[in-house]
């Protein structure tokens, strides 16, 4: 979602140095309107098996044990 988000707004990218996530809209409320009539994204198995491995990931950088994020 992020990258699409960038791609559609990069005309408004406001860069801080070397930061990027920032964003410069000279209509807010337009802005604001766009992103809300956005239809929800379905997660697909795909999408769940994905999330899935980033927290087992997540977890074994972080020192956690993955039977405490992954449940039975």
């Amino acid at each position: 979602m992020e990258l699409c988000f960038k791609r559609h707004y990069k005309a408004f990218n406001y860069c801080i140095e070397k930061l990027t996530e920032y964003f410069v809209f000279p209509n807010v409320k337009r802005t604001l309107r766009d992103l809300f009539e956005m239809e929800a994204k379905v997660l697909s198995n795909v999408d769940l098996n994905l999330i899935g491995l980033w927290w087992v990931m997540l977890s074994w950088m972080c020192g956690f044990g993955v039977s405490a994020i992954v449940k039975p």
